[in-house]
């Protein structure tokens, strides 16, 4: 179940606090929720612009719904397909007033330029990075600093110490996955959703993270809310014009799992409880 509101009054805000490796391993778990969500509104042809941690919140116990993520705020979002004009795809602006953000703002909105679908999820895993380490490089800068954080976040492509900064205390080798892929991607690119998620729940597995673990705002009751895959990883209908495939993105990721799972079932369990990266 993917739930979506225009604001909600008694939903506490999802906040995420610095904390030790083992509060890590929740946040994990907590990004699948979220990933939940914001696939499924990329779906309808929104585009949120605007998504940061503030922006998401928890449900109302009391409605048996504080397990349930809600994603909050459409002030800054977009229609991105525009069916009702016989159209689409918005085509992209030559230049576009900045939207967003800053800390979380992608680089299209940065450089002033339209965003797109993957624009949302560049925005998505600066925050899940926010989430799981508990701070990005550039978190000190203020919002008028906005050419210092374009440059960090292109310094975070670019240099591997930096890339180190930003992926400290992540499952460093899936969330550079998730970043190189969508750097990929073009304005009408549909992204392989699916594929992102299993980085995601590839990353969890490696960790023993399981749907039932608790979340951060409950850690004394197992997790009991939605629990199923986003979407079935097909691409849309949309007649989409220089759209990319991305099929194989998915394809690879399947056969480097099972390499990964069969490779594990051959190896004695080991009593680790350290945050570690997925092995080839």
């Amino acid at each position: 179940m993917h739930k979506k509101c225009a604001s909600t009054r008694n939903a506490p805000a999802v906040q995420i606090s610095k904390s030790d490796q083992i509060r890590t391993r929740f946040r994990i778990h907590l990004v699948r929720r979220g990933a939940r969500i914001r696939f499924g509104n990329l779906l309808f042809g929104y585009l949120h612009r605007d998504i940061k941690p503030g922006n998401f919140a928890a449900g109302r116990k009391e409605s048996n719904e504080h397990h349930t993520v809600f994603m909050l705020d459409f002030g800054l979002c977009r229609e991105f397909v525009k069916r009702a004009e016989g159209k689409d795809i918005r085509a992209p602006r030559s230049s576009a007033p900045f939207r967003g953000t800053t800390r979380y703002a992608p680089l299209s909105a940065m450089q002033q330029q339209d965003q797109a679908r993957k624009d949302d999820l560049e925005s998505w895993l600066y925050m899940v990075v926010e989430w799981t380490s508990g701070g990005l490089p550039w978190r000190k800068l203020k919002a008028h600093d906005r050419e210092k954080v374009l440059q960090y976040k292109q310094d975070v492509r670019s240099k591997p110490d930096v890339l180190d900064d930003f992926c400290y205390n992540c499952p460093k080798k899936e969330f550079t996955r998730i970043l190189k892929y969508v750097d990929s991607l073009g304005y009408y690119a549909v992204p392989d959703y699916k594929f992102i998620y299993y980085c995601i729940q590839h990353a969890a597995t490696a960790n023993k993270i399981k749907d039932t673990d608790p979340l951060d705002w409950e850690p004394d009751r197992p997790y009991i809310g939605p629990i199923e895959v986003p979407g079935d990883g097909k691409v849309i209908d949309l007649d989409v014009e220089g759209g990319a495939s991305t099929k194989d993105f998915s394809k690879r990721h399947a056969k480097e799992k099972d390499q990964s799972e069969a490779k594990r079932s051959k190896t004695p369990k080991k009593d680790k409880t350290e945050i570690k990266e997925v092995k080839k």
